[in-house]
């Protein structure tokens, strides 16, 4: 990692609103643009050489992450240790991390840089101070984490929701603190 090579002011002007918009998921008509600019005022910013690990499975980082430019991949070792790769790559626009980030676990999964990336780091200090100043932001996470959906994540539910007392009321996100704050 090369780490802060361009300050929040530089990143604030690089990244077109189009860019938050997707990995955020906000609605412009709803947000300002001086709301945009506070959010990614929080943004600490790192960037990546091909084949850096950015984050670790099973590392207790708490950090999310905005790519700004590049690419990164993902893959995970399986309960059998094998080593597997996701096959999507995340692109410009794309985040990861804010699972570990909203109910401070341990990493699903690992993520590569997959060439010279440039990224946003939203960490839970930042998360905090955020939320404090917008409560609002707290929704847009509790959104991006109920919509996240893996088999892994897919197949506990199912398994959770066939508990009597499971099956009818319980939000889901309470299913999701139950799925993501598991001990394995």
């Amino acid at each position: 990692m090369i780490g802060d090579a361009l300050s929040n002011t530089a990143y604030i002007q690089a990244v077109s609103m189009e860019q938050i918009q997707k990995p955020i998921g906000i609605d412009f008509e709803a947000v300002s643009r001086r709301h945009i600019e506070q959010i990614i005022s929080y943004l600490e910013i790192d960037v990546f050489k091909p084949e850096d690990e950015i984050i670790k499975q099973y590392d207790e980082s708490h950090d999310m992450y905005f790519i700004q430019y590049g690419t990164a991949y993902v893959k995970y070792r399986d309960r059998l240790g094998r080593e597997k790769l996701l096959g999507r790559r995340l692109e410009v626009g794309y985040h990861f991390g804010h699972i570990a980030l909203f109910y401070k676990t341990r990493r699903s999964a690992t993520v590569v840089s997959g060439d010279f990336s440039t990224m946003g780091r939203l960490t839970k200090a930042g998360y905090d101070q955020l939320i404090e100043k917008m409560p609002e932001f707290s929704a847009v996470m509790e959104n991006l984490v109920q919509g996240y959906n893996d088999e892994a994540k897919l197949n506990i539910a199912a398994m959770l929701k066939k508990i009597d007392f499971l099956k009818e009321g319980i939000s889901g996100l309470i299913i999701n603190e139950l799925i993501y704050t598991m001990k394995s």
